[in-house]
């Protein structure tokens, strides 16, 4: 496959996470897309990211969320976009601190360069995104 026929991946945060709602957790989201040529779309593409953010991430103690790919949950770096579609959402899942307040929290996905895309340069707003962990009992 030629340059030209790579697909170019992007990524953006979907929706806001919440640790604590009125007593519920409700997810985050990030989505990652490929857009481009149509040869690349009939083969599934994987797609790798750096975490950063002030939200502990996974593996660590005390972490403060865990990722979600395809409905399965843990410490996630990558998710494979299926053949013939345009993307894949990743679910950032806060864990309930029940005896603090940690405020809101970030987590940044930058994506991964990789010979199987085309690769946007380093910061630029396609490559990295962020989901804010909020933590209402601050307001409550």
């Amino acid at each position: 496959m030629s340059d030209g026929d790579l697909p170019v991946v992007s990524i953006k945060a979907l929706t806001e996470g919440w640790d604590y709602y009125y007593g519920y957790v409700i997810d985050g989201a990030f989505r990652i897309s490929r857009t481009g040529h149509t040869n690349s779309f009939g083969s599934p593409l994987t797609v790798y990211w750096q975490r950063a953010g002030t939200a502990t991430p996974p593996p660590s103690g005390g972490a403060d969320y865990t990722v979600g790919v395809n409905g399965s949950f843990g410490n996630y770096t990558s998710a494979t976009i299926p053949a013939y579609k345009e993307f894949i959402d990743v679910t950032i899942r806060p864990y309930l601190d029940v005896n603090y307040s940690d405020g809101t929290e970030t987590v940044e996905f930058t994506i991964v360069n990789s010979p199987s895309f085309d690769y946007r340069p380093a910061d630029s707003p396609e490559d990295k995104a962020t989901v804010n962990i909020h933590d209402t009992r601050d307001s409550h």
